[in-house]
């Protein structure tokens, strides 16, 4: 949700600004670190609600925490053992 989650350490420092992410009428929550991140979890959500509403199964893990490996590792531990059995088909 590119704000600090479980996974982030204490005093986790904001991405560095990148001109033209901003929004003046809709801009991001004080507490998010990373607007790119905020930016393609929106996408991520409208993209996983577009598959949904035409009839394909889709698994999200959406939750709070930065772009960061401690974050990848953990899904790659969740979604490596279904992964290898489609694999094996």
């Amino acid at each position: 949700m590119a704000t600090a989650g479980a996974l982030d350490p204490p005093g986790t420092e904001p991405d560095p600004h990148v001109p033209g992410l901003e929004d003046p009428e809709n801009p991001l929550p004080k507490d998010v670190l990373s607007p790119t991140e905020a930016i393609m979890g929106a996408e991520n959500r409208a993209m996983a609600a577009r598959l949904r509403a035409h009839g394909v199964p889709v698994t999200t893990h959406f939750y709070r925490g930065t772009h960061s490996p401690p974050y990848w590792e953990r899904e790659l531990r969740s979604a490596l053992p279904a992964l290898l059995r489609n694999l094996g088909r």
